[in-house]
């Protein structure tokens, strides 16, 4: 045992364990000190701490096999033991510049790697999770998912915070991810959750809510609130600003200061509520969200929001059930127009008054309203869906398909995005990306319309039998399925989607006339038989299904005089005079001519 240690001294193994100590409690406790300075992350202190420990036995055994003196570093056993002395300088400046070395190797490593990680998350980015009901009845949910969608719609409005969407949020309700896992899923800094606990006769409340960093999991901010129900738009508000605190983030004189749509808490409640099952997007919870938007403005009809809301359910009937358009229509209208006089920001209501004049050919004024409700709430999908399929209707097909990509940024867990941006490639004949986007529409729920999308898209891919497939899934309201269901007939061993849409026109006596119709007598290149369609449609409904269109199995109609006659009856080529679809340009002859096909 002497002769082992005596070895040991030898070869300077001891010395070295102790400078090597030394090296790393003083890179340990100058990391500690100096990098939190520096915002580096804790964890990083705890990475350079396990790494000398592990880094220590390779220390030992190295200087068991060399020693480093001032003439280099040698094998031990050619060094002399009388080199003892002059060989401590450089031995312990040569350990400490290893150690500073590690510093900075690891430092940078982890920079690096953290930043290429954090490159895709946006600064100052926040998601708000549904909060919590922590009472005993699960029907109170609606009133907790009410709260923290107030708190995400005001959290919206802050300029310079980057709010996750609320479907995208509220999806992960029941997910067992934990913080660093969620904020990875929704590309955000930091995450709010909390919770809702009622008391008393139900009449207050105690809302819990924290600000947690998604990196690092660690609370940056949490309070309790005890209120009475009538003070929750308050509270709302005291969130809000809280969490702009906390992220540092500086306001304008009006942001935040809220008033309060309704001091109504009984009215409120009825419509968060109403709110719950509009989002559901299924026709019975619509119906049911539109008694409950009533009994809302029926004990407050000053409550402008609810109103507005009122007019989204009314608008969005019909795509779910044949109950009467003109009726819904009507009545949409009034509701948006009570919610403008009470409250004229709110851009939900321009974009119902948008749709609703798009409907009627009224271009220039729903091109207007779509601004207007764009800017007044650039973060609402639905007003960024319908807008997107005003400017496909109306021939700008980029400009179309950008609004579906920002509707899809801001929620890409909602079918209403992922048709939209299906929509907008197969009018544009980017089919792969049809096909994906389609694919994700139905998942989420969206069986009807995407899966024609999808039959299509894949057809023109030449994959007929999947097509076939997909055409056969489509059905609802707003599709001739029948026609449908022709085209899914034919196009198993068909030589092309032209041939099989041929084939599909020999049934058309059997039809319900409707876009997919007309878009299939365009296909199988009877223009005559898709403009008399057209003009039933129009007799019917009196509106014309332009988006298709623009699509380049349409492109046989554009050509024809008969389309330009058409766009001009129907006052579409007004808005052309200030700027020309993409598939138009100006001619010397015709104040226009469209007969390039997409691309």
């Amino acid at each position: 045992m002497m002769r082992f240690l005596s070895e040991l001294r030898r070869r300077r193994v001891i010395r070295v364990a102790g400078l090597y100590a030394v090296g790393a409690w003083i890179a340990t406790e100058v990391s500690a000190t100096v990098l939190p300075l520096l915002q580096v992350p804790e964890k990083f202190v705890t990475g350079i701490v396990i790494t000398l420990i592990a880094l220590f036995p390779v220390a030992m055994i190295l200087a068991w096999i060399y020693d480093v003196g001032p003439s280099g570093i040698k094998k031990t056993k050619d060094v002399a033991a009388t080199d003892d002395a002059e060989g401590r300088p450089g031995m312990l400046f040569h350990i400490l510049l290893l150690a500073l070395v590690m510093l900075v190797f690891g430092y940078a490593l982890f920079y690096f790697g953290q930043t290429r990680a954090l490159q895709s998350i946006p600064r100052n980015s926040i998601a708000v999770l549904p909060f919590e009901n922590l009472s005993s009845d699960s029907s109170k949910d609606y009133f907790s998912d009410g709260v923290s969608e107030e708190i995400l719609n005001l959290l919206a409005k802050v300029e310079g915070l980057n709010v996750a969407a609320r479907t995208s949020s509220f999806a992960l309700r029941d997910s067992n991810d934990d913080i660093k896992t969620i904020g990875d899923k929704l590309g955000v800094e930091t995450v709010l959750e909390g919770s809702v606990r009622w008391s008393g006769d139900n009449d207050r409340v105690r809302i819990t809510a924290q600000l947690i960093d998604a990196s690092s999991g660690f609370h940056l901010w949490s309070q309790n609130f005890d209120r009475d129900l009538k003070d929750i738009f308050a509270v709302q508000s005291e969130i809000a600003k809280a969490i702009v605190d906390n992220l540092r983030i500086k306001l304008g004189t009006d942001e935040l200061n809220w008033i309060a749509p309704t001091a109504d808490s009984a009215a409120y409640d009825a419509y968060l509520r109403g709110r719950q099952l509009l989002n559901q997007r299924r026709v019975k919870a619509v119906r049911e969200s539109v008694d409950y938007f009533q009994r809302a403005v029926s004990r407050d009809p000053a409550f402008a929001p609810a109103w507005a809301a009122m007019a989204v359910a009314y608008l969005s009937l019909p795509s779910y059930s044949n109950e009467p358009v003109e009726e819904l229509h009507a009545m949409a209208e009034d509701a948006a127009q009570r919610a403008l006089v009470l409250s004229p920001e709110l851009g939900e209501a321009h974009a119902v008054r948008a749709w609703l004049a798009q409907f009627k050919g009224e271009w220039s004024r729903a091109e207007f309203g779509y601004f207007a409700a764009t800017s007044m709430d650039p973060n609402d999908v639905t007003t960024r869906v319908w807008y997107s399929g005003f400017l496909i209707a109306t021939g700008k097909l980029a400009q179309g398909q950008v609004q579906a990509e920002l509707a899809l940024e801001l929620d890409d867990d909602n079918p209403l995005t992922q048709a939209a941006a299906a929509t907008a490639a197969m009018v544009l004949n980017e089919n792969e990306s049809c096909v994906a986007k389609a694919a994700v529409a139905r998942e989420l729920g969206f069986s009807n319309v995407v899966s024609a999308l999808e039959g299509i898209c894949l057809a023109r891919l030449g994959r007929f039998d999947a097509a076939s497939e997909a055409l056969n899934l489509a059905h609802g309201p707003v599709i001739e399925s029948n026609a449908i269901s022709s085209l899914a007939a034919a196009l198993p061993g068909a030589e092309s989607l032209a041939a099989a849409a041929k084939t599909a026109m020999t049934d058309e006596s059997e039809w319900r006339i409707g876009p997919w119709a007309i878009w299939l007598a365009a296909t199988a290149g009877d223009a005559d038989k898709a403009f008399a369609f057209l003009q039933q449609w129009f007799d019917k409904t009196g509106y014309f299904p332009l988006q298709l269109l623009w699509t380049p199995e349409a492109a046989i109609l554009r050509r024809d005089p008969r389309f330009l006659e058409l766009m001009q009856e129907y006052g579409v080529s007004q808005l052309w005079r200030k700027e020309l679809p993409d598939l138009c340009k100006a001619d010397s002859d015709d104040p226009f001519s469209c007969q390039e096909s997409a691309r």
